[in-house]
């Protein structure tokens, strides 16, 4: 349920943004948009861990409740809607019922193949499932007239190239932030919001850069910002693996490359 939504708001939170700009502020706008999601994804560790501490578990998902009621109410008086009252495409509700459960049906089998293994029934019914129902909606997407997702844009390079980076930018990222988190609490027994703090300086890092790297991407280039942000990234990853140790290092041997990670992120991102 939670998928659904995030699904809807992801697309319709950037329609929401480009109308408001002039075209030649919109590069930034949509920098600054995209930061703040990484932000967001950075954040949650550092505020869950404090969550738990102070309340529970259930804090993390209850806080989500405040937040929609906040913007609901705000959100109705301040955005202007965005449509197009010309559109006359209709959603695939037959791509949309191969592609969905194929996704997820992959994702199940590759989120168990720990518990149940690989060689599991489970997890090889699963994947086979899955795969094949993402080949029917491949196959669909190349014949209906309004495919769900149109596959000619694939034929764009910096299309794909654009998918390809966001691809591997999110490996790394994402896992970086799950593994520092989990060393922090497993190895150097951190609490939850101990933890939460300490992996804190990467997200204001990303916030502090995000804006200033989406400006200068107009003057200077999208694509060296966006290889100066994977530089970044990259370096201090591979500096994490270098330098922690099982002894609390924190100031040697986290700290300057969560900042330095954390200005690679802010950079990617827009």
């Amino acid at each position: 349920v939670q998928a659904l939504g995030g699904a809807q708001l992801t697309p319709a939170s950037l329609a929401l943004v480009l109308p408001e700009f002039p075209v030649e502020k919109r590069t930034v706008a949509i920098g600054i948009w995209g930061a703040v999601g990484g932000l967001a994804a950075a954040v949650g560790p550092s505020a869950g861990g404090v969550l738990v501490d102070w309340l529970n578990w259930r804090a993390l998902f209850f806080i989500n409740v405040p937040f929609c009621i906040f913007t609901l109410i705000v959100g109705g008086k301040i955005l202007h809607e965005s449509k197009d009252l010309n559109a006359k495409k209709n959603v695939d509700l037959i791509g949309t019922a191969l592609g969905f459960p194929g996704v997820a049906l992959v994702t199940l089998a590759i989120t168990q193949s720990s518990d149940w293994g690989w060689g599991d029934n489970r997890t090889l019914g699963a994947l086979i499932i899955g795969f094949i129902l993402l080949a029917l909606f491949v196959q669909r997407c190349n014949t209906v007239v309004d495919p769900l997702l149109d596959l000619s844009l694939l034929k764009m390079p910096f299309v794909v190239a654009a998918n390809l980076s966001g691809l591997f930018f999110s490996i790394g990222f994402l896992g970086m932030w799950l593994l520092n988190t989990q060393w922090l609490q497993a190895v150097w027994n951190y609490s939850p919001a101990m933890s939460g703090l300490a992996i804190a300086p990467g997200p204001i890092a990303a916030a502090i850069a995000a804006a200033p790297m989406g400006r200068l991407a107009v003057q200077w280039g999208h694509a060296r910002v966006l290889l100066l942000g994977a530089l970044c990234l990259s370096f201090g990853t591979a500096m994490f693996s270098y330098t922690i140790s099982t002894t609390p290092n924190y100031v040697s041997g986290l700290l300057p490359w969560m900042i330095l990670t954390g200005f690679g992120v802010g950079c990617s991102m827009s």
